[in-house]
């Protein structure tokens, strides 16, 4: 989507160059960089209509038989429903049998025809399960190559889309697998697939003789023209026809056809630049890209410029709803507090959509708009509604006696584009916790009452047979070794949970815990009742909301859950655990605005040979930090999960201890400001941090040593040194960041380093540090002597070193 840029850019630049929607695809295909061009035609190899049986396709996958998958006469398809009266989680896969013949081909081209309320354009898979992806498969079959790819699914019609895909060496069969674990299908949703084709293709493939695309929304100013850049070879060439709206409240009304110069659809606008005259009433415009070729070879539309605004880069609709950020506070004593929110949107709300529901009573005709913030103000003062949480009555879920005043608002609204906001947030009027009160600092670290907290952590924790079924073995171990945050997958409640939860605060531990159902549970109301059950219990820290988040949730009901959450127990904040994705495709991006903490999972030592290795770490946190920087850098805590286990099929082998200490500072040194560590135990061929003595050792030795160093890690970042000089050895890792990371500390006046090596080498490095003659080196027994306030060390195959300077 288009995106503002700042002020500056602006006046330094006649146009906003930005990643631009494209509709309405017909024959279009995207080439790297999102240049448009005509797709290739080619031999068809395999093609299913769906209109009748066939033996083209493997038994589908359908997890806990929760979804039915079936053929759909008329008109026909595959559909892929959801028959449950509740929403859960849904993972389903169609696989095509492989087929062969590929010949001579160099490429793969598929058609995908869908439709439906499932949005399969970035779908997500579970592990090895669960895929939409191009799987090349050699002789023996065997795979070569999985190619993950999304398709346009979310319409009321199906659209098509055309992708292709490079042969690899020694690839003999291919199937297409068309899956997902994430998005989950929801009761009365569907997706209906129409057409699967595959294309074999070579480099004497033709293009079809005409492809086209709609472009975004574009708002008309007087004296705007409309120019474009495109690479036309002989026998090509590139022309538009145009479409424009009148205004009503800011936004689009009804657009008028897609027509040329004359006004009609028989013409087409080929000479650049030219004016946009059009009556004054049209103040929005759409340009339709026509691209022509007349054999192999095809036209390049590089860029077009509507006014100050030039669309390139082009890329499939997200459905990249509007935002809502709730002003309310989720715990007020003023009993006539005002309801306000605000919305936002990277293109332009459409006002006219906009709904309002307080407590399911339709009020948008009460509230009133000033610019993008909306604001009900009651006439009456809230009181509890019948059937409120009683805390005092466990006997059932929600009593009649109205003891806990709270409220929900729920909001409709479209952006220009058509992408809908549903979304609810809660509030509650009353009294606000005075102790035990956990909160965010405005740079990220964890507040108990006030003073900071540094989380050392292990994930699923309980009674088990290295602790012989007890709590007081377990917690006593935990403490006497560093630890003070624990987190259990036993999330049912009764009387071992209840004894759970008082040992660890027995032995001076925190928890984060899910609630009764365990994460990924969005319905509010359920998860409410352990919040207002335990909420005042002196061991919670956290609520743990969601578990692999964006493999199983929305960021519109995260958010919404942890709204009601606060809004019941603003004493605690909301936590939620995902992988971080690749840089360009974050998991988190979505949902750093959902909860108050992000706990991303870092398990990087896969394989035999432990790919991609400790260097992913830093880069997993880098990611983060710019997806908070993308977010204007709210007040967000990150405790990393760092792996420390074998099993669970790719993870062949504990890292090593090296590998160990050095992800757990690399982690803290990039912005982590807690750690935990998955996991406690295992079972079968899985294990966890107990599996051995060594293990144990091992786990325990880097706790210890945080443990020691929390007052110091919590203290404010102050200015930093500049990145350490690598003298000897690679000056990078293999991800491409710097070989040593680095991290200054300040406390009670003493000065200390944290300095970690994410290379698996040998690296000297010389960091300069004005005014220090020393530096004792923490956990190793040696003093370091500065030349000139020069510290030259080694760090050999991801050392770490931490430093008291003097």
């Amino acid at each position: 989507m288009r995106k503002a840029l700042p002020l500056s850019v602006l006046l330094a630049s006649a146009a906003i160059i930005a990643a631009a929607p494209i509709h309405d695809r017909d024959g279009i295909l995207l080439e790297e960089g999102g240049v448009p061009i005509i797709r290739h035609v080619g031999k068809t190899v395999f093609l299913d209509t769906f209109q009748e049986e066939n033996n083209l396709w493997l038994p589908h996958t359908n997890y806990e038989h929760k979804l039915k998958i079936e053929r759909r006469a008329e008109p026909a398809a595959m559909t892929i429903t959801n028959p449950q009266s509740k929403e859960s989680d849904t993972a389903w896969e169609i696989t095509t049998k492989p087929f062969g013949n590929l010949g001579s081909s160099t490429a793969l081209g598929i058609i995908i025809e869908a439709s439906g309320t499932v949005d399969m354009h970035t779908n997500r898979p579970h592990k090895e399960l669960y895929f939409t992806a191009v799987q090349w498969l050699d002789a023996e079959g065997k795979t070569i190559a999985l190619v993950p790819f999304g398709f346009l699914s979310k319409s009321p019609r199906p659209v098509q889309t055309y992708l292709e895909f490079p042969r690899p060496e020694g690839a003999t069969m291919v199937s297409i697998r068309l899956g997902a674990d994430s998005p989950n299908v929801r009761p009365n949703e569907i997706l209906a697939i129409s057409r699967v084709e595959a294309q074999l293709l070579d480099a004497k493939s033709k293009r079809l003789p005409q492809a086209s695309f709609v472009s975004g929304v574009h708002r008309l100013r007087p004296g705007d023209m409309l120019s474009w850049e495109a690479d036309c070879p002989a026998g090509t060439d590139v022309a538009f026809q145009l479409s424009t709206a009148t205004e009503v409240e800011g936004t689009p009304s009804a657009w008028t056809p897609f027509n040329g110069p004359d006004g009609s659809d028989k013409t087409f606008f080929r000479t650049k630049p030219f004016s946009l005259n059009f009556p004054p009433a049209a103040k929005w415009l759409r340009y339709k890209a026509f691209l022509n070729a007349t054999g192999i070879e095809s036209p390049k539309l590089l860029s077009v410029t509507v006014g100050a605004v030039t669309d390139a880069n082009y890329e499939n609709p997200k459905p990249q709803a509007p935002r809502l950020f709730q002003r309310t506070p989720a715990r007020s004593l003023d009993p006539k507090v005002p309801v306000s929110f605000q919305i936002t949107d990277d293109t332009a709300v459409n006002w006219r959509t906009l709904t309002v529901a307080l407590d399911g009573k339709d009020i948008t005709a009460e509230v009133r708009r000033d610019g993008d913030t909306v604001t009900y103000t009651p006439t009456t003062p809230f009181e509890p509604l019948p059937g409120s949480p009683n805390p005092d009555d466990l006997s059932q879920p929600f009593p009649d006696a109205p003891i806990i005043n709270l409220h929900s608002c729920t909001v409709h609204v479209e952006d220009i584009e058509g992408n809908p906001l549903d979304v609810t947030f809660y509030f509650s009027i009353g009294e606000s916790p005075k102790s035990n009160l956990v909160t965010v600092r405005d740079d990220g670290f964890t507040l108990v009452d006030g003073k900071p907290f540094f989380p050392i952590g292990l994930y699923a924790v309980w009674k088990r047979e290295f602790n012989n079924s007890n709590f007081d073995n377990c917690f006593a171990e935990l403490q006497k070794n560093g630890f003070n945050l624990v987190h259990t997958y036993n999330s049912r409640r009764g009387p071992d949970f209840t004894e759970f939860m008082d040992k660890a605060h027995q032995y001076g531990m925190k928890l984060y815990i899910a609630s009764n159902f365990g994460a990924n549970r969005m319905n509010p109301k359920a998860v409410l009742q352990t919040v207002i059950r335990e909420r005042n219990h002196p061991a919670l820290l956290a609520w743990y909301l969601a578990d692999d988040t964006a493999s199983h949730v929305t960021w519109q009901d995260l958010q919404s859950l942890s709204s009601a959450v606060r809004a019941v127990d603003p004493g605690r904040i909301t936590i939620q655990a995902d992988p971080v994705g690749a840089p360009d495709a974050s998991r988190y991006f979505d949902f750093v605005d959902a909860t108050d903490g992000f706990l991303p999972e870092i398990y990087p030592i896969r394989g035999p040979e432990g790919k991609p290795g400790v260097a992913n770490v830093v880069t997993n946190m880098k990611t983060i930090q710019k997806d908070l920087q993308l977010k204007g850098n709210p007040p967000r805590t990150i405790w990393a999960i760092v792996q420390y286990f074998q099993g669970w099929s790719s993870w062949v082998r504990f890292p090593t201890f090296a590998e160990l200490r050095a992800m757990t500072y690399l982690s803290i040194i990039n912005g982590a400001h807690g750690m935990t560590w998955y996991t406690y135990g295992g079972y079968n061929k899985n294990h966890g941090v107990t599996d051995t003595p060594e293990t144990w050792r091992n786990i325990t030795t880097v706790a210890k040593e945080l443990a020691a160093l929390q007052d110091i890690l919590v203290e404010r970042n102050p200015p930093q040194p500049a990145p350490p000089i690598i003298v000897e050895g690679p000056t990078v890792d293999t991800e491409g960041n710097h070989a040593v990371s680095i991290l200054l500390k300040v406390h009670q006046g003493k000065k200390f380093l944290l300095a970690s090596c994410s290379a698996e080498a040998t690296v000297k490095a010389q960091i300069t540090l004005p005014g220090v003659k020393s530096a004792k080196v923490l956990f190793e027994d040696r003093t370091i002597q500065l030349a000139d306030g020069v510290l030259t060390d080694t760090f050999t195959n991801y050392g770490t070193h931490v430093y008291e300077l003097e």
